[in-house]
């Protein structure tokens, strides 16, 4: 049943993507059993991190040298609340989108992102 329901979710948009419905379903069930590697402590650790108050308001951070990017696409963070939060810092960041990348696919821009912010002595 299970991998029924996964692989219907897959075969939706299997014309955008290289693999197998099979590739992918593996790749899939690497990323959501990740966080239990160590166990469940970890994950719900990271998960109470996640959604408590952090006792601190943007507004308040004054560090300006600050940089966002997100995904256009993310359904675990949704763009308009990353805009609504960048918004109320008072030092304006800098703010990229990358349209069309999800949440699982920002990692391809890793490399531009990290060689924006080296500095070369």
């Amino acid at each position: 049943m299970a991998t029924r329901r996964i692989n219907d979710y897959l075969v939706k948009d299997r014309d955008q993507h290289g693999e197998s419905v099979e590739e992918r379903r593996a790749q899939l069930l690497r990323i959501l059993f990740e966080p239990f590697t160590q166990g469940t402590d970890p994950a719900a650790y990271e998960a109470k991190l996640l959604s408590q108050d952090w006792g601190i308001e943007f507004r308040d951070i004054t560090y300006n040298n600050l940089h966002v990017w997100h995904e256009g696409t993310d359904w675990n963070s949704p763009l308009p609340m990353t805009e609504y939060y960048v918004k109320l810092f008072s030092n304006k960041p800098s703010f990229k989108v990358f349209e069309g990348d999800t949440h699982f696919t920002i990692h391809r821009h890793l490399d531009d992102i990290l060689s924006e912010r080296m500095i070369v002595a």
